[in-house]
């Protein structure tokens, strides 16, 4: 199972270029809005369907930065593309903003999570492949909002998932294992607030959590 990477200040990894031997090597692929409508949402109140276009645009972005003809599919324009991407948004947690800013630098305390799912299909319904990835984010170099770190998980997955296209590698993960890592480094902070373990002990088993990354 592919786990949840994590994301601190920096963007999407560079994308694949499309190769001749690519499954969409000189096809049009279409991406539509992932829907939004069904996600899990915790610990946020804003509006959530615009992620789901921010991700759709992040997948085109990246295709195109590809070499791949790739374009939005609007809502009432009819499907004329050869490859169809659809989605939809499975996970917007909000996380803790004053988490972020006073124990961000201990690793994912008070993260945002951001999840999608969804299919690569041929015109003719032929599936290409399943894909489902989850993000985590909790740094920023500016102020971490949940709404800052939601849309750049978001564009990191959008990228994740054109390099799935482009590949032919579909993998379908989740943020468990960092869920729990979360988890454990609130409870080492918790204890050492207290004054229940020692600096030195407090270093040792932090560095033991974080290589589980």
């Amino acid at each position: 199972m592919a786990l949840a990477p994590l994301i601190l200040g920096c963007g999407p990894s560079a994308i694949t270029r499309v190769s001749t031997t690519s499954p969409v090597s000189g096809q049009s692929v279409q991406v539509r809005e992932f829907d939004a409508s069904r996600a899990d949402v915790r610990n946020y109140s804003e509006p959530v369907q615009p992620y789901g276009l921010q991700t759709a645009r992040a997948v085109v972005e990246a295709l195109q930065e590809a070499g791949v003809n790739a374009e939005i599919a609007e809502a009432d324009v009819p499907l004329d593309g050869q490859v169809i991407v659809e989605g939809n948004v499975t996970l917007i947690e909000g996380g803790d903003t004053t988490s972020r800013v006073l124990l961000g630098g201990f690793g994912p305390v008070g993260a945002t999570r951001f999840g999608v799912a969804g299919t690569a299909r041929r015109a003719d319904g032929t599936l290409l492949g399943e894909f489902a990835v989850e993000r985590l984010a909790w740094m920023d170099i500016w102020w971490p909002s949940a709404d800052r770190l939601l849309s750049r998980a978001a564009r990191v997955i959008g990228y994740d998932i054109a390099d799935m296209i482009i590949t032919g590698r579909y993998t379908k993960g989740a943020a468990t294992p960092y869920r729990n890592t979360e988890e454990r480094l609130q409870e080492l902070q918790r204890l050492f607030d207290k004054g229940l373990v020692t600096r030195q002990e407090y270093e040792e088993k932090r560095a033991a959590i974080l290589q589980g990354f």
